[in-house]
């Protein structure tokens, strides 16, 4: 549902236009109109927001499974990482643990809690995304729990930066 904002500012009333000793005051009192518009279109937008973690090194094919903090509850636009791997992102460590046995080529059972899984590969290590992330433990915070799995031919760490819309902080 899209949120409701109501703001009450006072529109300029230009002055009646009779001639050229007018247009002027006519001119100013639109800009100054449209200037309310536009601070007040500024101040809806949420700025984007990326944060990186990064993994102890890991062998190919193996899996770690930790924490980011970000905000409460988000939109993920993008995600983006060093090294090849598959990025999944939950709302509890529960939903994470309930899931963790499921190989990454099978779809989730709905309801799992899985919010997010993208693969990262060596020629598109970044990628757009569509996905709502958000904290799903009893007492809301700001963590988002990640398992990552190695895609990569050799050990390594890996680092995963999300960027975010923020929802709620």
């Amino acid at each position: 549902m899209a949120a409701t904002y109501t703001v009450n500012f006072n529109f300029v009333k230009p002055a009646q236009g009779d001639g050229e000793e007018n247009s002027q005051t006519w001119a100013d009192g639109m800009n100054a109109n449209l200037d309310q518009i536009d601070s007040l279109l500024k101040g809806l937008q949420s700025p984007r927001a990326s944060v990186s973690v990064t993994t102890p090194v890991l062998a190919p094919g193996a899996t770690w499974e930790g924490t980011i903090t970000l905000p409460k509850a988000s939109d993920l636009l993008r995600i983006a990482t060093d090294r090849p791997c598959v990025v999944r992102a939950y709302g509890s460590a529960a939903a994470r643990t309930a899931d963790s046995t499921r190989p990454y080529t099978q779809p989730p059972r709905g309801g799992t809690g899985l919010q997010f899984q993208g693969t990262t590969i060596p020629e598109l290590l970044s990628f757009s995304c569509d996905a709502s992330l958000f904290n799903d433990d009893g007492e809301v915070v700001t963590t988002i729990y990640l398992s990552v799995m190695s895609m990569d031919i050799s050990s390594g760490t890996i680092t995963i930066t999300p960027t975010v819309v923020p929802k709620e902080h």
